[in-house]
């Protein structure tokens, strides 16, 4: 006895042989795309790094000194990296808003005040971001304690917020000897 022809299997084998041409041409297609793009562009201009060595810049105040254009539409992200990065002067953003420091994370991204910052300080504000705007500290360490020699009179705050607005603190930790966050505001003049 002579069986029928399966035509289902004929008709199954036809869908597969066209999904397999299908995946090649759309593969084809994807590789030669892929191949003729043009090349990755380069970081960011509103990416900023920082690091002991091998950043783009080796000190936050200079990142931040070379930011000239911040704004809603021009965000700027400064990067501090892995490490304990000391400074001997106070930082400030001068009054530059639309900046994001980020780390990556407490206690692995240090921004740390020298024990040379607090021998020679004439101002306590570790870190000023006054009369700053949509700031936001995100995984670091702001530390102007641990490097303190004790015995000096003045006042070493960590970060100082004098008529700045929209600051956002998220996963950071701030230390100071007197004060972490500091505002001095209605003072008479």
């Amino acid at each position: 006895m002579v069986e029928p022809p399966n035509i289902f299997s004929e008709e199954k084998a036809m869908r597969i042989h066209h999904a397999c041409v299908f995946r090649r041409s759309f593969f084809l297609v994807l590789f030669v795309v892929l191949s003729t793009a043009p090349p990755a562009f380069a970081a960011s201009p509103y990416f900023k790094d920082v690091c002991a060595s091998g950043c783009t810049y080796s000190d936050v105040q200079t990142a931040i000194d070379s930011i000239t254009d911040s704004g809603p539409d021009k965000v700027y992200t400064i990067f501090l990296d892995s490490g304990s990065l000391e400074s001997n002067t106070s930082i400030s953003t001068g009054g530059k808003s639309y900046i994001n420091f980020v780390g990556r994370g407490i206690g692995v991204s240090i921004l740390r005040a020298s024990l040379t910052w607090f021998q020679t300080t004439t101002v306590g504000d570790f870190f000023d971001l006054s009369g700053s705007t949509n700031i936001t500290l995100r995984g670091i360490t702001i530390d102007a304690r641990t490097k303190d020699p004790g015995g000096l009179s003045s006042i070493f705050n960590g970060v100082r917020v004098d008529n700045a607005d929209k600051i956002v603190i998220d996963s950071s930790e701030i230390q100071g000897v007197n004060h972490t966050l500091w505002e001095h505001a209605g003072v008479l003049t």
